[in-house]
């Protein structure tokens, strides 16, 4: 579901792989958590995420990286309820935000988030990814 989330979007890798997902996921040190939907047993979703920290507020947090449901659940109610769960999580390990970014272009998602009540905020999502960030590291960025 990662790699069709990442086709929706336009990212051209298969970044997932089983190997991978393990060993960041659910390895000695996880780096990510997991909340998935299932529509008859079978999964229909998933909520990734992972605690961070909101300095705006000085209190703990949890950030949303995806949130994905598969066409044949969408309109079903899987999405809100990844949401909820991802809500309840956020309070049991008692962080006081849930945050995520959504790209522009993706209205629909943009839409769905508005309906449960998140305004939008006005920020721009930055990132340095690999030889670039390679390059900042080793001092050999411009």
């Amino acid at each position: 579901m990662g790699n069709a989330l990442n086709r929706e979007l336009g990212v051209d890798v298969e970044s997932f792989t089983t190997e991978r997902i393990l060993e960041d996921g659910f390895g000695a040190a996880p780096k990510f958590s997991l909340l998935v939907a299932e529509m008859g047993g079978v999964p229909a979703g998933y909520a990734l995420y992972h605690a961070s920290y909101d300095s705006d507020i000085a209190a703990p947090s949890l950030w949303l990286v995806d949130l994905y449901v598969e066409e044949r659940a969408r309109r079903a109610g899987a999405g809100r309820a990844l949401m909820r769960a991802l809500a309840r999580e956020a309070l049991r390990s008692g962080a006081r935000t849930v945050a995520w970014c959504v790209q522009d272009r993706n209205e629909r998602a943009i839409a769905f988030y508005r309906a449960l009540g998140a305004p939008g905020l006005p920020v721009h999502v930055m990132e340095l990814r690999d030889e670039k960030l390679s390059a900042l590291a080793d001092g050999t960025s411009p």
